[in-house]
This record gives structure tokens, C-alpha cells and sequence, in this order.
């Protein structure tokens, strides 16, 4: 609970107030106030109630805040990343209350995946199984953002190409790097966490996997792992080398 001053009456906003404790979160703010959401407030507040938005105004010091009025469809411009991120949190429930339990079950073993990598070790990021990365997922940014809707396939051929490659004599495994803003999802998102490349395993050349890849709009095909090494990876089997397929 921290001090915030309140008109008792909303009629008064804008004139006297008193300073009670409030409890409230700050979701944006600039140089001249913020954006509250109130978790909790007075009985003697009774135009307020846990939940509500509301707009407040820094004193001279920006040491303590006065409640202003509830928020205007012109504060969606002033505090657009307080507003983002309610956006966001209503896409989430919507998720969640459409999610299936076959999606749940997949994301979960996905995620729980990456972050046992991850406390594993951080100096590389996490790798996938190709299956595990494509199994459910219908986000179709979730990998190679910045082609789709220009050439690149939607995730459902993407993913049939990539299995057909995996199922070649010469190949060995794909596995899926996972992209360092995973860890940017809350705890409880249930977006998918976006890839960073694909790494084949493979005896064939450069030059073999460079069409392979055709069609999918990659930038091209590496040598080696571009983003380091995550030790969870497999070791080649002899006369085995990885490449990795990028996009930018």
C-alpha cells in the first residue's frame, strides 16, 4: 500500500482531495503522471474499486501521485505501453480459455524443455527436437517472422519439408535453436517461443543442404553453430557435421 491522494467523490476530481494508502500498480508513466491499476483502496473511496485504471499526476518532487480521472481513449497514445501490456494480458486469457489440452500438454513439455536447458546452461541457447518444436504450433511468426507473407511456406509445409529432410539416409538429426526471447515470456504466456535457426546434422555438403532448402526463403546455410554450442545438443556421429539453416 502506498500513499496516493484520492478525491473521496468522483465528482471532486480535479479539486480537493485526501491522501489515503492505497494499493496500486504502475503499468506506464511519463514526464508528467502514470497509469494505475488499483489493487486495492479504502471503503471510503467508493468510486474506486480493485481493478479499475486510473490516470494520476506526479507532485513537483514525483515523490507522491494524485488521482487525475479515469483513463481516456487519448491516454491509449500517452501511456501505450501500460495499455499494451492490458492488451496483452486479455490476449492471454483468451488463450487460455480457448487452449485444448492437447495444445497445454504440448507448450508445457515444450517449455519445460527449453528451461531445463536453460538452467543447464546460458551460454548457448536451448535446442529441440523438430517434432517438439512443430507439434501444436500454429503461431505462424514463430519462426522465420520476417518472411512469412513473403515467400515463406506457412508452418504446416515448413514443417513437412523439414521432416522430409530429416528422414534422408544422409541425415542424422534437425534439431531447432530456440531464440533468446523466450525468456522475455512470463511464467504463464502461452505463446510459442519463438526459433532462432534450424541445425541438420548431416554428411552431405553446404552445397546439398542449400537445396534442400529451396523455397524456404532462408538466407542461406552455415557451417557450425552460429550462436554457440548448448551442451544438450548430441554429438555428430563420425563422418557427421552440422550445418544450420538461418533467416534473418
Amino acid at each position: 500500500m502506498r500513499p496516493l491522494a484520492i478525491p473521496l467523490d468522483s465528482a471532486r476530481i480535479g479539486g480537493a482531495s485526501i491522501t489515503v494508502k492505497a494499493g496500486y500498480e504502475l503499468l506506464d508513466e511519463d514526464e508528467k503522471g502514470a497509469l494505475l491499476r488499483i489493487a486495492e483502496v479504502p471503503q471510503a473511496v467508493g468510486w474506486l474499486a480493485p481493478g479499475d485504471l486510473l490516470v494520476a499526476a506526479f507532485d513537483r518532487q514525483r515523490k507522491s501521485l494524485k488521482a487525475i480521472r479515469k483513463p481516456e481513449e487519448k491516454d491509449r497514445l500517452r501511456f501505450h505501453r501500460g495499455h499494451g501490456r492490458l492488451y496483452d494480458e486479455e490476449r492471454q486469457r483468451a488463450m487460455r480459455l480457448a487452449a485444448s489440452d492437447e495444445f497445454l500438454r504440448q507448450h508445457g513439455q515444450l517449455m519445460a524443455l527449453i528451461r531445463a536447458q536453460h538452467a543447464q546452461s546460458d551460454k548457448a541457447p536451448p535446442v529441440v527436437p523438430l517434432d517438439a518444436y512443430f507439434d501444436g504450433n500454429s503461431d505462424e511468426e514463430s519462426i522465420a517472422p520476417n518472411q512469412w507473407g513473403y515467400g515463406r511456406p506457412p508452418l504446416a509445409q515448413l514443417w513437412e519439408r523439414l521432416r522430409t529432410i530429416a528422414q534422408r539416409p544422409d541425415v542424422q538429426v534437425l534439431l531447432v535453436g530456440i531464440h533468446d526471447e523466450w525468456q522475455e515470456l512470463a511464467e504463464d504466456s502461452l505463446d510459442w517461443p519463438p526459433a532462432e535457426n534450424v541445425h541438420i546434422y548431416t554428411r552431405a555438403s553446404a552445397q546439398d543442404a542449400e537445396q534442400w532448402i529451396e523455397g524456404l526463403e532462408a538466407d542461406g546455410v552455415v557451417q557450425g553453430w552460429p550462436c554457440g554450442r548448448h551442451p544438450a545438443a548430441p554429438e555428430p556421429l563420425p563422418g557427421y557435421a552440422v550445418l544450420t539453416v538461418c533467416w534473418d
